[in-house]
């Protein structure tokens, strides 16, 4: 049985009501480490580097995104994660690892759902 994708193109999050530009992204906005929040929803990031852009809501309310980039198998799994973002579901909550990069830049370590 073939999964189910539900990422966005940018276009269709603007149709479907959504609004991207409400999420902070960068060092000093993500929290480096673990931190838990709801992926609200996902947005296809294509250039030099295909990614998943994931758009979460932290239980302060705070709005943050993350890149989740393609990997060798050309699956959207971070690193020490068993997690595909192409087709996790959204509107759930998830455990999230980031660390930051020699060149401080974000890297996502592992997106995990929370069962409550």
């Amino acid at each position: 049985m073939k999964q189910q994708q539900n990422i966005y193109s940018f276009k269709g999050a603007i149709e479907a009501g959504l609004n991207p530009k409400e999420y902070k992204y960068g060092k000093d906005v993500v929290p480096i480490g673990t931190f838990e929040a709801v992926l609200d929803f996902k947005i296809w990031a294509y250039g030099d580097m295909p990614a998943v852009t994931c758009y979460f809501t932290m239980a302060g309310g705070e709005k943050v995104r993350v890149n989740v980039f393609r990997n060798k198998e050309e699956e959207y799994i971070p690193g020490q994660g068993a997690v595909n973002l192409r087709y996790c579901p959204i509107e759930t909550r998830y455990k999230v690892a980031v660390e930051l990069t020699s060149r401080k830049s974000i890297k996502v370590i592992s997106i995990e759902p929370l069962i409550i």
